[in-house]
């Protein structure tokens, strides 16, 4: 496709996408479309997001991570096997854009919905390097405000790679944002349903509520149809434990992950690195029992 239908995309010349030739829409979200592109130096596939103008309400907290010399820079220098790659950032007219690692496999969610062999075979490898990805997000003093399985992708060899980086804020931004209820509605902590501020720990009661549903192949409360349904049951409902939806999860990982989703964030583990340390000792325990000659 020509720069013509960057042009329409953008409303204006595609300053800083020259390089890149247009595919295809690959994915639609609430404040974003994602296109599959091909670098023109090379013709190396990227994906790349555009934050669409109706969401220009994000410009406060997308100019702060988007700054030259910021934390935008800091999300572009990211380097982990579990983490999307962030090649390049901008903005054209009011709208801006990033450009990523082309991932060639579906997301995790779908695996989930689907039973598929690779999700249910490989689960505890897949939590395991999802939460290091987490991890360093963290260790990068980002908070990610939307982990869930949809925004995990597995590429051709298997390997899970953390996406969508539009809800990320710097640990320390402050500003409205505290009392922004963005992000998957199944996934969130109650502090964010309720509009408080967000710190690390929201994010580790997401990962509790994705590990519960990697590890089950389900998710911890019923599934409405509304959006706040789906958020209400996070706020004062205890769901029933993983062991009790499987009862081959190990006990310790059961605990890892009640625990994770303690709706008291004082309650959770205060920092992904801890939670880490206990889920590698399971994980080793299980893949030693699992790999027995």
């Amino acid at each position: 496709m020509s720069m013509k239908v960057w042009r329409q995309i953008l409303g204006r010349d595609g300053e800083g996408l020259e390089k890149y030739e247009l595919e295809e829409e690959i994915a639609r979200g609430g404040m974003s479309h994602v296109y599959r592109a091909r670098r023109k130096a090379d013709n190396a596939l990227v994906a790349i997001k555009i934050i669409t103008p109706e969401h220009s309400a994000l410009a406060e907290q997308l100019e702060k991570i988007f700054q030259k010399g910021s934390e935008g820079e800091v999300a572009a220098s990211l380097r982990h096997p579990n983490i999307v790659r962030t090649y390049e950032y901008g903005k054209v007219g009011n709208q801006y854009f990033i450009v990523m690692e082309f991932i060639d496999g579906p997301n995790l969610k779908l695996l989930i919905d689907s039973a598929d062999p690779r999700w249910r075979e490989q689960r505890f490898r897949i939590l395991l390097e999802a939460g290091r990805g987490l991890l360093q997000i963290h260790q990068h003093r980002l908070i990610h405000r939307d982990f869930c399985p949809k925004n995990i992708l597995l590429n051709s060899h298997g390997t899970p790679k953390i996406i969508d980086f539009g809800l990320a804020i710097p640990a320390n931004f402050k500003g409205k944002w505290q009392f922004d209820r963005s992000g998957t509605a199944s996934y969130m902590a109650p502090e964010q349903v309720r509009g408080q501020p967000v710190d690390v720990r929201t994010d580790i009661y997401a990962f509790g509520v994705s590990a519960y549903e990697i590890i089950t192949g389900r998710r911890p409360f019923a599934e409405s149809r509304t959006r706040t349904g789906k958020m209400e049951p996070h706020l004062n409902i205890e769901p029933p434990r993983p062991r009790q939806v499987d009862p081959s999860v190990p006990i310790p990982l059961d605990h890892i992950i009640v625990k994770a989703m303690e709706k008291a964030p004082e309650r959770r583990y205060q920092t992904m690195d801890v939670l880490m340390k206990e889920l590698q000792l399971v994980a080793m325990a299980f893949f030693q029992s699992h790999h027995k000659p």
